[in-house]
């Protein structure tokens, strides 16, 4: 949350001493274990109104023997009044989507009241434009599932039963909106748990990001950044034939609005921050990223000079390639510790910066904090013990999601080692781009051309 935000030049969050973090929304447990088996020194609050989410994460806790987690089994508008501090860190990735319009007043309520000034919030959501063609999908499952009446199961066997036999038919609805058909194919090759929360639940609701932002703003929320990282870049968000327009956006959430009709945005992972405070031009140099601790994902020769994101090709610079990687050998380290670095001597720390973006975004490296080796060791320890069996009973591996060691970084797994090779490209181009940011609504990679005679203004 912390580098996103800074991306978008919003100060981070001190997070060396205690801070707090709260989770709206428990799932299984296993994001806010993780957290908090890595921060011993913070304290971590889930709230979720169902039970089985509660009582999966309390045992969770239980195993990995954490003593800074507390479990509130509630919705979001019956803390009030529950002693609760206020928090450094709010997440919400799943209640504002099947939110009725009272739980989603409360939970902007929550965030006024709860967030502290500075704090930041993250909230993931189903977006419109792109999840426009699932709304008649839907209504044909649930109106029939619905009249075959049953639970949950025969609701959802019913519902796909349906789906199967009109698209099969080629009902009209889907000679005429073809993009309709692709969707439901998707959902019937998908979990069909995820299947059954994403159409059976009678709140279901997508919504534009405009819409989200007015919302937010209620509780003194304004938009810090997206996820995954690539977004906060235009040329790597935004075709190229869109970037001449998008440059006279006046802000970043005119930027946002516009863009999911470019992207046909169907998911969203956002960042605000509670601050009315301008944004800080050029973070990188002005102090932003000092405390963040890049740690190497992947062995130095698993890194390419060059990496595809999105419709684009990235390039480092070979000589900074190769003192990165040599410089990073040992470990994680930060942006101040690798401008001294002999090796790195000759690049200015502007290069050493955009060397660092570079291989955020090609997944070489993972931004987050240094914390002491002896407070970790029991926590992650434990929690590893715990997430390996819990792995072994559900006969499936989850290396990649294990903490390793004291650093509290992620393993990084054969599996994924193997993807991020294949990612890789073996050719560097002729003109490689560089990583910068400008002051613009959101970074760049390439500088600005003059606007077109004829492109409208955002």
């Amino acid at each position: 949350m912390n580098y996103i935000a800074a991306l978008g030049g919003h100060r981070p969050r001190p997070v060396k001493r205690s801070f707090a973090y709260c989770a709206l929304g428990c799932g299984d447990g296993l994001s806010l274990a993780l957290l908090a088996a890595s921060n011993p020194h913070a304290r971590f609050v889930g709230v979720d109104e169902d039970a089985s989410s509660i009582a999966a994460t309390r045992e969770l806790a239980a195993r990995c023997a954490l003593t800074n987690v507390a479990l509130i089994e509630a919705g979001v508008g019956q803390t009030s009044r529950k002693e609760l501090p206020p928090f450094d860190f709010i997440a919400a990735r799943g209640q504002w989507s099947w939110a009725k319009d009272k739980a989603r007043a409360d939970m902007v309520s929550f965030l006024e009241r709860r967030l502290k000034p500075g704090g930041l919030f993250t909230l993931g959501y189903h977006a419109l434009p792109g999840c426009a063609d699932a709304l008649p999908a839907r209504e044909m499952m649930v109106t029939y599932a619905n009249h075959k009446g049953g639970d949950a199961d025969e609701r959802l066997r019913n519902g796909l039963a349906y789906v199967r036999f009109m698209t099969e038919s080629r009902a009209g609805l889907f000679e005429r909106r073809p993009d309709a058909l692709r969707h439901l194919e998707d959902l019937l090759a998908s979990d069909p748990q995820r299947a059954a929360r994403d159409y059976l639940t009678a709140d279901w609701r997508p919504e534009y990001f405009s819409s989200v932002s007015r919302s937010l703003a209620e509780a003194g929320l304004g938009f810090a950044g997206a996820w995954p990282p690539a977004l906060n870049y235009m040329d790597l968000g935004v075709p190229s034939r869109f970037q001449e327009f998008f440059l006279t956006a006046p802000d970043r959430d005119t930027f946002e609005a516009h863009v999911d009709f470019v992207r046909d945005t169907r998911y969203r992972i956002d960042y605000y921050v509670r601050s009315r405070a301008a944004r800080v031009p050029d973070p990188w140099a002005k102090g932003l990223f000092d405390a963040v601790v890049f740690t190497p994902m992947a062995l130095p020769q698993e890194r390419a000079a060059v990496t595809r994101v999105g419709d684009v090709d990235l390039a480092l610079q070979e000589s900074l390639a190769g003192a990165l990687q040599t410089a990073m050998a040992n470990g994680p380290t930060t942006l101040l510790e690798l401008s001294a670095t002999a090796g790195l001597a000759g690049f200015a720390p502007a290069e050493v910066a955009r060397g660092l973006q570079y291989l955020v975004l090609a997944q070489g490296l993972a931004p987050g904090v240094r914390k002491p080796a002896a407070a970790l060791r029991g926590g992650i320890s434990a929690a590893n013990h715990a997430l390996l069996e819990r792995a072994a009973a559900a006969g499936e591996e989850r290396s990649g999601a294990r903490v390793d060691g004291a650093r509290g970084r992620p393993r990084v797994s054969h599996r994924r080692r193997a993807r991020l090779r294949g990612s890789a490209r073996a050719k560097q181009r002729a003109h490689p781009r560089a990583v910068h940011c400008h002051d613009g609504p959101a970074g760049t990679l390439s500088r600005r051309h003059p606007r077109a005679e004829g492109t409208p203004r955002a």
